[in-house]
């Protein structure tokens, strides 16, 4: 299996181990997603630290309190502690969740040290694609900009017609009138 081909035992294993659709094929898919794009693409951010993300999960699962049980779900899949929403507290359960999508298993980020020692957080490359084929399918309007433009170009054509080249000619007209 190479890169490029669309044999059906290549898509399979694409389907299967790529992060991109194992994120997609979760049931938590739009509340992860929608974290993930949120913390790193919308806010233009490459690398943010662990214990930065670790907080900004905590606020969105206390936001999304009713969904939480889908994230759960996910880890279920996975072979880890269900039921984290009974027996962790927020914070505690946000770190287990950012455990998770870094596992081999999900791959969606990957935690690291930096210079300072400190651990920090990127998407994987599969989830920057996802996000750059979320964004080219999202719809584009047109239709405002086209209509203004054949405006424009319908008023610069009448212009063209009414102006008259004789510029002398016209200023004359004028003072007699």
């Amino acid at each position: 299996m190479h890169m490029g081909s669309f044999e059906s035992q290549y898509v399979q294993h694409l389907l299967q181990t790529d992060s991109s659709f194992v994120l997609l094929r979760s049931r938590s898919a739009h509340l992860t997603i929608s974290f993930l794009y949120t913390q790193f693409r919308k806010s233009n951010i490459q690398v943010i630290a662990s214990d930065e993300l670790e907080i900004s999960l905590a606020a969105f699962l206390k936001e999304h309190d009713s969904e939480e049980n889908l994230l759960e779900d996910d880890f279920a899949e996975s072979d880890m502690l269900s039921s984290l929403h009974e027996t962790l507290d927020l914070q505690l359960r946000a770190r287990k969740y950012i455990q998770n999508w870094c596992s081999d298993e999900k791959g969606y980020i990957r935690r690291y040290y930096n210079k300072e020692n400190v651990p920090v957080v990127e998407l994987t490359p599969a989830i920057e694609r996802l996000f750059t084929f979320l964004e080219e399918a999202e719809p584009k309007s047109f239709v405002g900009t086209e209509s203004r433009f054949l405006t424009i170009l319908h008023q610069l054509r009448e212009l063209n017609q009414n102006i008259n080249e004789n510029v002398e000619f016209t200023m004359e007209d004028d003072y007699r009138n």
